[in-house]
């Protein structure tokens, strides 16, 4: 499906992406001020380790699968985005959007929940990913995985999944939870640099 990048846009894409990652910025600074006049009972678990003021990289990631599903995905009704990273943070592995086959045409066969006849986002990502890497995988999409893609990613091998919203069957998630691969909401994690001792 990427075969029909075109260099502008990918130009457009790497603004969109700068000016997310800024105004993600802009947000973290000023909440960090407001934090410094807030009582105690304000403290929560994002401040039990140092903030320096960076942008996390779940926040970072999830903001790339975002503009994926806003910028690329053809799907009417729900735009899916996915990035797949080294647990490491320092390389991107696959990325996908929902979408037809590569030349396909851009529009679903049907408006139906789970009837477009797309490619669902996880399994693009996962076409594309190098898998002769031997480094621990992390997937960020913006909604929880159907079942389905949860099997790909079991297979996959991937380390932990983090979404943004929940899809309307959760059969997915809890797939993955009992095949021991941790997923979580980002609602429920800290969005600030700390130790990543969750996924180790």
């Amino acid at each position: 499906m990427f075969d029909a990048f075109t260099s502008q846009d990918v130009r457009h894409f790497l603004l969109a992406f700068a000016l997310a990652i800024f105004g993600l910025i802009f947000t973290t600074v000023m909440a960090k001020r407001a934090r410094k006049n807030m009582g105690p009972q304000h403290v929560g678990f994002a401040e039990k380790h140092e903030f320096d003021g960076r942008v996390s990289w779940h926040c970072v990631w999830m903001e790339m699968a975002k503009l994926l599903a806003k910028g690329r995905s053809c799907d009417p009704r729900l735009k899916v985005g996915c990035v797949i990273v080294s647990a490491d943070n320092t390389r991107v592995f696959g990325l996908g959007y929902n979408g037809s086959w590569a030349g396909g045409p851009n529009e679903p066969e049907s408006l139906q929940p789970g009837k477009s006849g797309f490619v669902h986002a996880e399994v693009n990502a996962l076409i594309k990913c190098d898998f002769h890497t031997p480094a621990e995988k992390i997937m960020y999409v913006t909604h929880s995985p159907c079942i389905d893609c949860a099997r790909y990613i079991i297979n996959a091998r991937i380390s932990a999944v983090y979404y943004d919203q929940e899809y309307r069957d959760l059969s997915g998630v809890e797939l993955l939870k009992n095949a021991g691969i941790y997923t979580a909401k980002m609602s429920s994690i800290v969005k600030y640099d700390e130790p990543q001792t969750e996924i180790s």
